[in-house]
């Protein structure tokens, strides 16, 4: 093993969490849910960016514009996932991709999440244009696939935000809204960044949820409700 590596995962190592393994699964499970409080307080402390989406999100829409939501493996799958649950009859200006399309959502394809140009030309094949806006989900900011897509976005002037555990990282400099939740090393070192993943999910639950009100879905909030946990059932979700 390299010095860097090493060192790269001494300083996500877990202080309080060493000796996790030894514990009873009872004690395990508490000590789990105790760190995964620090994914509520992480999502708080970007409220007003979180706002600030929701607000031009908003604007862009009611301009006649899209939002489209971006991701590679599981930041894909959470993107496809937000836009289904938020009209599953598909009769909204949110769009999803994910990197590889929709294999990828059941089965990871690292080749295309590696292609910088796709992630550019899977926007040009929506028309993407300076009136739609992008977000885009990425937990190490370095993604080529969703780098490429911000790289187009940006040249064409589209308002872009990303919601990512690195606010220095390359997509972060392409962002005009960075949404960096700060959830701390994950409990077990070498594990697929659990926190940060639940913690984009809050955020994109909170922006989807804050669209359907803003833009008039949700006057009866109980009926536009029950109406999405009645498709869901059918779906078999």
């Amino acid at each position: 093993m390299s010095s860097s590596l090493t060192a790269s995962m001494q300083a996500r190592r877990h202080p309080e969490t060493t000796h996790i393994d030894r514990l009873a699964t009872a004690d395990m499970l508490a000590m789990l849910h105790q760190d995964d409080k620090q994914i509520s307080e992480a999502v708080g402390a970007c409220l007003p960016d979180i706002a600030r989406l929701i607000d031009i999100a908003t604007a862009t829409i009611s301009r006649g514009g899209r939002l489209v939501i971006i991701g590679a493996g599981a930041s894909g799958r959470t993107a496809i996932e937000a836009v289904s649950d938020y009209s599953p009859e598909g009769k909204h200006a949110l769009v999803g991709l994910i990197a590889g399309g929709q294999t990828a959502a059941m089965a990871e394809r690292e080749t295309a999440a590696n292609n910088y140009d796709l992630g550019a030309f899977e926007l040009q094949s929506l028309d993407f244009s300076n009136r739609d806006m992008l977000l885009a989900l990425t937990v190490s900011g370095k993604t080529p696939w969703v780098w490429g897509a911000m790289r187009h976005a940006w040249s064409l002037g589209a308002p872009i935000a990303v919601i990512t555990q690195q606010p220095t990282s390359e997509a972060a400099q392409l962002a005009d809204i960075i949404i960096a939740p700060q959830t701390g090393p994950e409990a077990v070192a070498g594990l697929a960044n659990p926190k940060a993943q639940l913690a984009q999910r809050q955020i994109v639950n909170m922006l989807t949820t804050g669209l359907a009100i803003r833009d008039g879905r949700c006057t009866a909030i109980c009926g536009w409700t029950c109406r999405l946990t009645i498709r869901t059932g059918r779906s078999g979700r």
